[in-house]
C-alpha cells in the first residue's frame, strides 16, 4: 500500500516537473542492475516487475529525489 502511494507520488512529481530520462539512461540502469547479478527472472521474483518496468521506476525515483534535494529550501527553526 505504501509502495503504491510512493510510486504514484513519484510519477506525479515527475510529470508535474517535467522530469524524464533517456533510453540511454534506462539502458545504463539495466546494465547496472545486471552488473549486480540480477537478471530478468530475479528482478521479476523480487519486485513483481519486468526489468524494463523496474528500471523505469528506479530512474524516476532517482530523478525526483535529485530534484527535491536540489530545490529544497531549508529553514532553521529556533526553539
Amino acid at each position: 500500500k505504501t509502495l503504491v502511494k510512493q510510486e504514484m507520488l513519484t510519477e506525479y512529481i515527475a510529470q508535474k516537473e517535467g522530469l524524464s530520462f533517456t533510453d540511454e539512461e534506462k539502458e545504463k540502469e539495466i546494465a547496472e542492475i545486471e552488473g549486480q547479478g540480477y537478471n530478468e527472472e530475479t528482478v521479476k521474483q523480487y519486485t513483481g516487475r519486468t526489468m524494463d518496468q523496474y528500471a523505469h521506476i528506479k530512474q524516476l525515483y532517482d530523478k525526483v529525489q535529485d530534484f527535491i534535494l536540489e530545490n529544497a529550501k531549508v529553514k532553521e527553526v529556533k526553539d
